[in-house]
């Protein structure tokens, strides 16, 4: 298992800047670590359920997101280890989450992968070299790309 990271600040304003997830429904951490992510989108005024794999004292410990088979929230919002986005985000589509931001490897960013050719998102946000969030949501229609003011990116 990979080691908690920290969700930070700073990203976590510029996704909210940029998308407002739907209100008054539940928004779902499932990979909460010590719960930086899910105090932050609580103070925006979110309910959140708070999970992880791993016992960080925060949220529901010991609850493995890839095996679930309901879901405990309305929307997905996941700072997940990075090897395991993609399947988060499978995973998520499977329990008939449409809404989520997740943060991924800008490596997955390709048309021909196939987690964009089942299901365009609505925003992609380079927020470093490495990393990005990306945003699903019903209804939606060509993808907007949105990178972090300050990062350089070719991405078009």
């Amino acid at each position: 298992m990979e080691n908690e990271s920290t969700t930070d600040p700073n990203i976590v304003r510029f996704l909210l800047t940029h998308w407002t997830p739907t209100k008054n429904k539940a928004v779902w951490d499932a990979a909460c670590g010590g719960g930086e992510l899910a105090r932050q989108l609580k103070r925006a005024g979110y309910a959140v359920v708070a999970s992880d794999i791993a016992d960080f004292s925060y949220g529901d410990s010991r609850v493995d997101f890839l095996k679930t088979k309901t879901r405990a929230g309305d929307i997905l919002i996941v700072d997940p280890p990075a090897s395991l986005a993609a399947d988060f985000v499978w995973h998520a589509l499977r329990l008939g989450i449409t809404e989520m931001a997740v943060v991924m490897p800008r490596s997955l960013w390709t048309p021909r992968h196939k987690i964009f050719n089942r299901s365009r998102p609505a925003l992609v946000m380079p927020f470093s070299e490495n990393a990005m969030w990306v945003v699903w949501k019903p209804g939606s229609g060509d993808t907007k790309i949105i990178p972090l003011p300050g990062l350089v990116s070719n991405e078009k």
